[in-house]
């Protein structure tokens, strides 16, 4: 690569630099909202960032951002370090099934993209309903209606 190491790992050094240029490797062109959303941070946190990557990254249109050529290089040789590096270890396994359990990458789609974010809802709304009705009241009002005696 002809970019210096000193300068890609000034630029990687940060892990919310390194999820951003991961997202707009693995997504494509993104826009600063749905990078914002992902991410977890506020707009001034992401600017700052985004300037600071601005040799790899490029703006398109207003507010949308890709990488540029030598972005994918990097975030390419980024990525296979990472792979290459934690791929047994035990923390990937564990956050691999945590990703898994919480169904992160249900609400990371879901995040991006409000009509999706409409439908969890929606579903999510469905599925209570559906429980009240299928959910057998009497053991729960038992439980409920015993839970204060005994304490004098």
């Amino acid at each position: 690569m002809s970019e210096s190491g000193g300068e890609v790992y000034r630029l990687l050094k940060s892990p919310i630099r390194r999820e951003i240029i991961s997202l707009l490797y693995t997504r494509g062109e993104m826009n600063a909202t749905q990078l914002k959303l992902l991410l977890d941070i506020s707009y001034g946190t992401l600017y700052y960032h985004l300037d600071f990557l601005k040799p790899l990254i490029t703006q398109v249109g207003r507010g949308r951002y890709r990488l540029n050529y030598r972005g994918v290089r990097v975030a390419e040789r980024m990525l296979e370090e990472m792979s290459r590096h934690d791929e047994g270890s035990e923390e990937w396994r564990k956050a691999g099934m945590l990703s898994i359990l919480t169904l992160t990458f249900l609400t990371e789609r879901a995040a991006a993209s409000p009509p999706v974010y409409l439908a969890v809802g929606v579903a999510a709304a469905g599925f209570y309903l559906a429980s009240v009705f299928l959910m057998p009241v009497k053991p729960v009002l038992l439980h409920l209606s015993f839970a204060g005696e005994g304490v004098n």
